[in-house]
């Protein structure tokens, strides 16, 4: 009995792998993330560098939208 709930354990866990696996191929390399992250992050400082202004113009707006977005409704 010990050998056939074994069995299964490493049937299932065999099955899991391969799902994995073929997640695993759907998504793009890693090292292609890692450069398009940096990547954009320089676009973002080159930006911020041209036009700081804007940029905390930009962010003090992304901020209070997502302040009144998550702060409760106390008036109700």
């Amino acid at each position: 009995m010990e050998t056939v709930m074994g069995d299964r354990t490493i049937e299932e866990l065999t099955a899991k792998l391969d799902e994995l696996e073929d997640l695993g191929n759907d998504i793009p390399d890693f090292i292609e993330v890692q450069e398009k992250i940096a990547e954009l992050r320089g676009r973002a400082e080159a930006l911020i560098r041209e036009r700081p202004l804007m940029a905390v113009g930009a962010a003090i707006l992304v901020g209070y939208l997502i302040g009144r977005l998550l702060a409760s409704d106390d008036n109700d």
